[in-house]
């Protein structure tokens, strides 16, 4: 079963809270070709939840996630958290507090954990000696150049998982040269 990839998507920003989900909901009965799948369990899933339900979106998570890898879903959401920071979106703090969450409490996230201390830097403009405006800018480009190594890391490894990431690894030398012998007549240089 392959899913359409803006199925996937709609699913992630759902999930990620980047989508109301009765805008979900109307865009998958609006969805002619999902109705034709209906014999696949994760469509019928999709079709058969109860979107009025109270914490709807937490019964769908629950219900949806085991359909995906967690390494694919959690590459998704550092990939566009990032992207949000970049464009200053207004989830801005929920993505400081999960970043920092993330690289705390899980290995392969260590590498998000100075990204969660903008939240600090922010939190505390007054007495850091701080102007928001600065930080602001080096939290974006922190977010850019960040996205940018994954995508590279991501281009380069065919499977890409987080878990591979390691931004600190040392980029290999792009041009490989000879070693000059030294002439013994200018030892001195």
């Amino acid at each position: 079963m392959t899913l359409p990839e803006e199925l996937k998507q709609n699913i992630f920003k759902v999930i990620e809270e980047q989508l109301p989900i009765k805008v979900f909901e109307h865009w998958l009965y609006g969805s002619v070709e999902l109705s034709e799948r209906m014999g696949e369990a994760l469509i019928l899933d999709l079709f058969s939840f109860n979107y009025n339900q109270r914490r709807a979106r937490y019964e769908f998570k629950k219900a949806l996630l085991k359909y995906f890898d967690e390494d694919e879903f959690l590459l998704w959401k550092v990939k566009a958290n990032l992207q949000d920071l970049v464009d200053e979106r207004e989830t801005r703090d929920r993505i400081l507090d999960d970043f920092y969450s993330l690289g705390l409490n899980d290995d392969k996230c260590e590498f998000l954990l100075h990204m969660g201390y903008y939240k600090h830097d922010i939190d505390n403009i007054g007495y850091n000696g701080l102007d928001l405006k600065s930080v602001i800018q080096n939290l974006k480009d922190d977010a850019a150049s960040l996205l940018r190594d994954i995508k590279r890391a991501e281009d380069a490894t065919p499977n890409f998982k987080l878990s591979d990431f390691d931004r600190h690894k040392p980029k290999e030398e792009t041009l490989q040269t000879e070693p000059v012998p030294k002439q013994w007549w200018k030892f001195w240089r």
